[in-house]
């Protein structure tokens, strides 16, 4: 079985330049269906990577140990330090693995011990502004993932976004719109 590093509470779409307000996240280790807590103690590193279309290149933080999660804390929310050298307007995204390599931030889908430990992810961008404003949660994440074919010499990265939260209302209202018609 694999398992997934996500989040019971995101990080927000904007938050506040200021280091005084802390950016608080609750992760989570659970299974594709997130019906099964993963059961042993691992540590969580966390690494911000600056999101800006116009670069060439990526800037990625190096990964820094956040916490060691166990399910018995599995609610326990934690505050995250913002990235270095913050500038008004910057977006980054927060990258939690369990490793403290870049290495580690990728599901490698052609590793003999592949689900060895939890697949990481990454949230959409934290835009970091002197005036943030409430409300607004993420309501996706992402995860990055690499493949070499046998003939390939290029390896392959890509990036799949999940829908994390979804309307009940909206449901319901199509649920029932379909019965009466």
């Amino acid at each position: 079985m694999f398992y997934y590093i996500s989040f019971l509470r995101p990080p927000p779409l904007q938050a506040s330049i200021a280091p005084s307000e802390p950016i608080l996240i609750t992760p989570q280790i659970c299974n594709d269906l997130r019906t099964e807590y993963f059961q042993n103690t691992v540590d969580i590193y966390y690494s911000w990577s600056l999101d800006s279309p116009k670069q060439n290149s990526s800037v990625i933080t190096k990964p820094v140990k956040l916490t060691s999660w166990r399910s018995n804390n599995a609610y326990k929310e934690i505050s995250v330090p913002r990235p270095q050298n913050l500038r008004d307007g910057q977006s980054w995204r927060l990258v939690l693995s369990c490793g403290m390599t870049r290495k580690d931030q990728v599901v490698a889908l052609d590793e003999q011990n592949l689900g060895s430990t939890p697949f990481a992810v990454v949230s959409m961008p934290v835009t970091f502004t002197t005036q943030p404003q409430k409300g607004s949660k993420q309501e996706q994440i992402g995860r990055s993932y690499f493949w070499r074919a046998s003939l390939q010499e290029t390896p392959v990265i890509f990036d799949i976004m999940e829908q994390t939260s979804f309307d009940l209302d909206k449901v319901r209202i199509r649920v029932l719109g379909s019965d009466t018609q």
